[in-house]
């Protein structure tokens, strides 16, 4: 009921907790997660959930990490992104492959990336250029393409936005907050 101090980690620069994981990028571009792992959502190559903090496979570079309900991103210094976990709803951005990976993979085309966020089964990203692309689940219309089309890959632009300076997602939905402090959703 109180606070306690997570093992193994004394360096953490960023943060993010998904449904029923967590992960932090370390000063050195690491980033380590902890928590269930049934979608491969720790990034450790491996099966089995973890109590305490454990290295992501092949992140070396991390700036930023964010987490969706089974799913996990890192932007990297390059500004690309790199993804892993649940991949059901094409969230992982990587192809057309809709298969859960327990290591990282690259998000196709994304190259200029300043943020990115996650929601339950779908993912955003903030480009270099103050737009947001958006790949995933897209049920009800989270993807801000004018459309209910499920996404494998990031595709196209949400719609109207070209002054982003920050996003958040929740489970089905996605907001941006713009230059002069207004926020669509």
């Amino acid at each position: 009921f109180v606070p306690v101090t997570v093992s193994n980690i004394t360096t953490a620069t960023n943060i993010a907790i998904g449904s029923t994981h967590s992960c932090a990028v370390l000063e050195a571009g690491n980033v380590m997660c902890w928590g269930d792992n049934i979608e491969g959502q720790l990034g450790v190559g491996t099966g089995g959930n973890k109590d305490i903090p454990t290295l992501v496979t092949g992140i070396t570079t991390a700036t930023k990490i964010a987490l969706g309900s089974d799913h996990s991103c890192a932007v990297l210094e390059d500004s690309k992104i790199k993804c892993w976990g649940s991949n059901g709803h094409g969230q992982l951005g990587n192809d057309g492959n809709t298969g859960s990976y327990n290591t990282p993979v690259q998000v196709l085309g994304i190259t200029t990336a300043t943020n990115v966020a996650l929601g339950g089964d779908h993912s955003c990203a903030l480009l270099m250029d103050a737009t947001v692309t958006c790949w995933g689940r897209n049920q009800w219309g989270q993807l801000g393409d004018g459309t209910t089309d499920q996404r494998n890959s990031p595709a196209t632009m949400v719609n109207g936005i070209t002054t982003a300076t920050d996003i958040a997602l929740s489970h089905d939905h996605g907001c941006a907050v713009l230059v002069g402090g207004t926020v669509q959703c």
